[in-house]
């Protein structure tokens, strides 16, 4: 009896060491598969933050090199002027006002620019809505814009016999900064009246203003506002190409370049002129005016004239950038 006894109990110290054998065996797999899956999830982690460190690398060499053929590009600023309640004058036959004719070739310029890949075009106004100086010089700073392109329609007071297209530059070294932090409408409404009057007077007396206004912007610059870096010579290449090129397009008669310091010209850093493409109260201009082929002719003219002068002038262009950034 004593020897069962005795037997039982070796059986049961052998079945609890086997047990606590057990419970060691399986603590060390618990113990192992746990390293191994904090392990194979370590991995993991880093193996996806690789992942998306070289998917960032890539996005951000991508995007510089995007910025870089941006900056490689030729930014151009085309400027419909008057509209909204400015309207200018109307055509001969009624058909069409100033603010139309000026939006009409703007955008027709702007899609023939469009298809080039090395050229960035934005318009100051893409609808029926006034802005005033502050506001076109506004938009070509914050696009830090190459070239500046004031599309406008001439007019004659009391008369009907001026006529032809005509192209200004200003190789001004005076020009002024101008506050771009707030458009009132007071000023807006004063910029028509004043464009509107300019727009009106015969050549002598545009002279005549003209001087006036440069002496006295000349004052004014010299007490208040800093001077602004420009390269005359480029806006003057850049008003004979346009020129040339745009009376190969349309038969009008040929007013040629005229160097004066007005309107967004006395503000403008970067290459700049204003068009004028025609006398709207001219009978013949006029009709060309209202005729669509025509329009389609002169934005044709204007945008290789354009690109024309980046053509032959690249590297001046991006050297007047450096400048006047």
């Amino acid at each position: 009896m004593a020897k069962k006894v005795s037997k039982k109990r070796k059986n049961q110290k052998k079945y609890k060491k086997m047990t606590k054998r057990l419970r060691k065996d399986r603590l060390f797999v618990l113990v192992v598969g746990l390293l191994v899956i904090v392990f194979v999830f370590y991995k993991g982690i880093k193996f996806v933050q690789h992942k998306i460190t070289l998917n960032n690398r890539k996005t951000s060499s991508i995007e510089s090199k995007i910025q870089d053929e941006n900056e490689k590009k030729i930014k151009i600023i085309i400027d419909p002027s008057k509209g909204g309640r400015s309207e200018g004058k109307s055509s001969p036959t009624g058909m069409m006002k100033e603010k139309d004719i000026n939006l009409d070739i703007a955008k027709r310029v702007k899609n023939k620019l469009d298809k080039y890949s090395d050229v960035i075009c934005l318009l100051t106004r893409e609808f029926d809505k006034d802005k005033s100086i502050q506001e076109r010089i506004y938009l070509s700073e914050k696009n830090k814009s190459d070239i500046f392109v004031s599309i406008r329609v001439n007019a004659q007071s009391g008369g009907d016999n001026a006529k032809g297209f005509e192209t200004y530059y200003s190789d001004f070294t005076d020009k002024k900064n101008i506050n771009t932090s707030k458009y009132s409408s007071e000023t807006e409404n004063d910029n028509s009246i004043q464009k509107e009057k300019n727009d009106n007077i015969t050549n002598e007396k545009s002279n005549e203003v003209s001087k006036t206004l440069k002496t006295n912007k000349k004052e004014k610059n010299k007490e208040s506002s800093p001077k602004i870096f420009v390269d005359g010579e480029l806006s003057k290449k850049l008003a004979n190409s346009i020129q040339s090129t745009a009376l190969s397009y349309v038969e009008m008669y040929d007013r040629g370049i005229k160097n004066k310091n007005f309107d967004v010209l006395y503000y403008t850093g970067m290459p700049s002129v204003i068009v004028q493409c025609g006398f709207i109260t001219n009978k013949k201009d006029g009709e060309k005016l209202e005729n669509n082929e025509e329009r389609e002719n002169i934005a044709n003219g204007i945008a290789e004239g354009i690109l024309n002068y980046i053509d032959t002038n690249r590297e001046s262009i991006m050297t007047n950038r450096q400048n006047y950034n």
